[in-house]
């Protein structure tokens, strides 16, 4: 593989690397409260969205492990 390809792939591979950190640091904002019932009164969210936040989260780790897969590969190649 020749130099400018490596370049050019390392650079894609950093700018989804980064897009993936925003994403993991926005998983980790907890939910905004909602208003429901009758009164209206805050209610949270986090207990039903957790299953779901915690899938999020570990396909995101698994995301960068395989961004670091691939820019092993292209550093070796």
């Amino acid at each position: 593989m020749d130099t400018n390809t490596k370049n050019t792939l390392k650079a894609q591979i950093t700018a989804l690397s980064a897009a993936n950190t925003g994403f993991k640091t926005m998983l980790g904002m907890p939910p905004p409260m909602v208003m429901a019932g009758m009164p209206p009164m805050p209610v949270s969210l986090q207990p039903a969205l957790a299953p779901y936040l915690g899938a999020m989260k570990t396909h995101a780790d698994n995301y960068d492990k395989l961004l670091k897969l691939l820019a092993d590969v292209i550093d070796k190649s």
